[in-house]
């Protein structure tokens, strides 16, 4: 089974913060995160 390998980062609180994730081992690369974000 392949070794699957990611990244978060999030600065500011649950509602106000935002932050990044980064998908390596795939490649897809890295995707900006907010709140509304999460919740749409």
């Amino acid at each position: 089974m392949p070794t699957r390998t990611a990244r978060t980062a999030w600065d500011g609180g649950i509602q106000d913060g935002s932050g990044e994730v980064e998908l390596s081992s795939s490649g897809l690369g890295t995707f900006d995160m907010s709140f509304p974000k999460r919740s749409a």
